[in-house]
């Protein structure tokens, strides 16, 4: 609906800059990075001076996937504004994307430097964390938590997996204490809710458990956290613990299916818990009773597609996924996992007709992760595509865009062997 406002303000204001500036950045919200970027180069054109509107052309370029043109936009607005922390936050965003922490980190000190906001912080903490410096990431997720401490999504900045390996034992213990820290300053659910998730990452499954609990104590009707204190116990080989927990996870969701059975979104949140515990026919089945209630809804389509894949059901899930591209769903990966279902449903012919629509609807995209699982997906065997050669330049170009980018090479080779 505001869309549909900016519109008609743009029948009274043809060219405002600020207008189409602001449709772009919602065209960005709802994913419409194509849109974003027509409305961004448009409000540029108008102000070419105004460093605002450059920033929003790097932001539908960066989308979009074409790195080197988003860092020449940025280069193109600091000329202009060469004080605005954007440029530089984003700047450090679209290296750490790449993996090149080093001009990353150059980048997040210069926004710092202008102001120390605690969202940059945390940016550069996982720049530090990636490039060895494991105690400058820790001072700047300290500082992030004190600057900001109702945010409990700065410890997350760095994956916990990645946490959990680091090798840097120092690092591992001022992590955890860190999460002390927001519990200290915020004893509120999602604060225990955080530490308990650490710990369990950590393999400290029974400090995990007692978070999970003080966090039951305080809110125990949060279906999550039931479930997070169930696999925490299932780690430490309680499966009477842990199964009591799931039934309870699981009776949350029955609840709403039994108060209001004509609701597709209640099927499809207790499918949905069901998957969370691999509970895979159970969730097909209420994914199915959520399609009954409303069949041309696609969401719903591609959860119970994705649980096919899953129990490697690939007929069912390549029905599904046909569905919703029939249903208007674009996505590339909806057509990625349309083909690969094909693929593994032993239909060839079908997989083929899923290539040929592949390259005609996407072959010309400007994104270099579409272009990628174009090629990726035209090459998982032989014969996809006749023009075996378009699929090469379409690896190309992806690999063009971001010539470190160590699966769009794989991918170039993949399209090399079929042509």
């Amino acid at each position: 609906r505001a869309l549909e406002h900016m519109a008609r303000a743009l029948t009274l204001k043809t060219n405002d800059p600020n207008v189409l500036d602001r449709r772009a950045g919602l065209s960005g919200e709802l994913e419409n990075y194509d849109q974003m970027l027509v409305d961004a180069e448009h409000a540029a054109r108008l102000a070419p001076h105004n460093a605002r509107y450059r920033i929003r052309v790097a932001e539908a370029c960066a989308s979009q996937g074409d790195y080197e043109r988003a860092l020449r936009e940025l280069e193109k607005a600091e000329a202009v504004a060469p004080n605005e922390q954007t440029i530089y936050s984003l700047r450090g965003d679209i290296y750490s994307w790449r993996g090149d922490y080093e001009p990353a980190l150059v980048a997040f000190n210069r926004a710092i430097e202008i102001i120390p906001a605690a969202w940059i912080l945390k940016r550069r903490a996982a720049a530090h964390f990636y490039l060895g410096y494991y105690q400058e990431a820790l001072a700047d997720l300290r500082a992030s938590i004190e600057k900001r401490p109702v945010d409990p999504s700065t410890l997350f900045r760095i994956p916990l997996r990645y946490v959990a390996a680091c090798p840097d034992e120092d690092f591992r213990q001022g992590y955890l204490a860190l999460a002390d820290r927001l519990v200290e300053l915020n004893r509120q659910r999602w604060t225990l809710n955080t530490k308990g998730t650490l710990y369990d990452a950590m393999g400290k499954h029974s400090v995990a458990v007692e978070c999970f609990s003080s966090s039951i104590e305080l809110d125990p009707d949060l279906p999550k956290t039931w479930l997070k204190r169930g696999r925490a116990y299932a780690a430490m080989g309680d499966e009477e613990m842990a199964r009591r927990d799931f039934d309870k996870y699981i009776e949350f969701y029955s609840d709403e299916v039994e108060q209001n059975p004509e609701n597709p979104k209640t099927w499809a949140r207790r499918a949905h818990a069901h998957r969370r515990l691999g509970r895979w026919q159970r969730a097909i089945e209420d994914f199915t009773a959520a399609i009954n209630r409303v069949p041309d809804r696609p969401v719903h389509y591609k959860n119970r597609a994705e649980t096919y894949c899953l129990l490697e059901r690939w007929r069912e899930a390549a029905e599904d996924f046909a569905k919703l591209i029939n249903l208007g769903d674009k996505s590339i990966v909806t057509a990625y996992w349309h083909t690969l279902a094909r693929l593994g449903a032993g239909e060839i012919d079908a997989y083929r007709q899923a290539c040929k629509l592949l390259v005609k609807q996407h072959g010309e995209s400007t994104n270099s992760d579409t272009l990628h699982w174009v090629a990726w997906s035209c090459s998982l065997a032989e014969g996809a595509v006749e023009d075996t050669a378009r699929v090469v330049t379409v690896a190309q170009r992806a690999l063009t865009v971001q010539p470190t980018n160590e699966f769009y090479r794989i991918t170039l080779g993949a399209a090399l062997y079929r042509g």
